[in-house]
């Protein structure tokens, strides 16, 4: 018995050891990290968020115009590593990838950071191009509203309220067969899937994304022109659907919803799956917007990132939350790559809509305070 005893305050006292020892290494290991950073390319901190800042916000034209060292094939390169990194430069170990192809860092970090940095406009200053136009009025009716579209054979979908609780996201696989192609075939399979498989009736408004179709090579205009007439049944459908149920349908312009969440470098897209599975299972202060997962589970995503242990993050103010539950978001997970992509649109496409819908009941309370206060006056 008394042995046992020993045998456990030892067991005991190693814990403690273990545990004293692993946070004394962390501390460390911290210290080391902090001071290597803050002499990081003879840089202080506050450049090197600049430096991130400007390598996120400027326009490549400007980028070559103020570092007269950089050249075009530079700025193609960091274009590429940019694209590769989701459309963004996150951390200080970010900017030293740039290091294969630009000889200098210091310099480099020394001009960049002396950039006046360009400040990112708000929501309510970017143009998005909605048809028809939303007014103050409508805006106050909109409680929920669904992002739908079509990529045979599935329809993707996403419900959003106007408290950004995401209510569904999902898909439905039709029966549309490309190869075979026939109108009222067509036309039955996807009138009875957006009445019995997709969740619309309790939505205010359904959107649509408004498509610029272009033909970069001739091999492809078989399959697009098959496309453009699949989804303009899709869209005439919709419109059906949403006179039965007194439903506006809004079409959104696919261009403007990537310059709203910076998905564009340069004329170029970046993946949108990317961005959306960075943004819920990244790291928060990858965008502005703040993720609330419900039971949130770690991803093989957030695994790998989680190895970084020391970066040192971007911080973006004005986060919006969005709160997503748990099943969701493993719905997601499990899909394959290629449906992950317009998943990720319609989720993009509910909250930049619902952002707009937000911005313009502001305006219409704001109004109806201030002549609230003229009227007692």
């Amino acid at each position: 018995m008394f042995s046992l005893l020993i045998r456990r305050e030892l067991s005991f006292f190693r814990h403690l050891y273990k545990q004293y020892r692993s946070h004394s290494i962390v501390t460390q290991s911290e210290e080391l990290m902090e001071q290597s950073s803050s002499k990081l390319y003879n840089c202080t901190n506050e450049q090197l968020s600049t430096v991130l800042t400007n390598l996120n916000t400027l326009s490549p034209k400007k980028l070559l115009k103020n570092v007269p060292s950089l050249n075009e094939t530079q700025i193609k390169q960091i274009i590429t590593l940019k694209k590769k990194l989701g459309g963004k430069f996150l951390s200080f170990d970010n900017l030293k990838r740039l290091e294969q192809f630009i000889g200098n860092m210091d310099h480099f970090c020394q001009i960049v950071s002396s950039i006046e940095p360009q400040i990112e406009e708000g929501f309510t200053t970017k143009k998005i191009h909605i048809m028809p136009k939303l007014n103050s009025k409508t805006a106050l009716n909109i409680q929920t509203a669904a992002s739908v579209e079509i990529t045979p054979p599935f329809i993707y979908w996403s419900t959003l309220t106007n408290d950004f609780i995401v209510k569904d996201w999902n898909y439905y696989e039709t029966n549309i067969d490309m190869r075979k192609v026939r109108f009222l075939d067509v036309y039955n399979e996807l009138d009875s899937a957006i009445n019995e498989h997709i969740p619309l009736k309790n939505v205010n408004a359904l959107l649509i994304e408004e498509n610029i179709y272009r033909y970069p090579n001739l091999n492809l205009v078989p399959y697009i022109t098959t496309l453009q007439q699949i989804r303009s049944i899709f869209s005439t459908l919709i419109h059906k659907h949403s006179d039965a149920t007194n439903n506006l349908v809004y079409h959104l312009n696919a261009r403007h919803i990537q310059q709203r969440f910076n998905l564009l470098v340069g004329n170029e897209l970046t993946s949108t799956e990317l961005y959306v599975t960075r943004m819920l299972f990244g790291n928060e202060t990858f965008s502005d917007i703040k993720v609330n997962i419900n039971q949130k589970i770690q991803s093989n995503y957030d695994r790998a990132e989680s190895k970084v242990k020391y970066e040192h993050k971007v911080e973006e103010k004005n986060q919006l939350s969005l709160n997503i539950d748990n099943d969701i978001t493993s719905n997601y997970q499990r899909s394959k790559n290629a449906r992950k992509e317009p998943m990720a649109n319609c989720l993009l496409r509910t909250i930049a809509f619902m952002e707009l819908v937000k911005s313009k009941t502001r305006t219409k309370e704001l109004s109806n305070t201030s002549q609230e206060t003229e009227d007692e006056a």
